[in-house]
């Protein structure tokens, strides 16, 4: 069986560095909120996932 390639190089979306930290950081962002946690944008520079 041959090794897949990861997501992060087959995805286009996720071959920006910057977009692709931008958009773990609003997925982030949506999870806690789902969960009850307040976590707003405002806060999110101190995310180590800052690009």
């Amino acid at each position: 069986m041959a090794k897949k390639a990861s997501l992060a190089a087959t995805n286009p979306y996720l071959q920006n560095p910057k977009k692709r930290a931008q958009m773990v950081r609003t997925s982030v962002i949506t999870s806690t909120k789902i969960e009850g946690v307040d976590f707003s944008k405002r806060r999110s520079p101190k995310l180590p996932l800052n690009g």
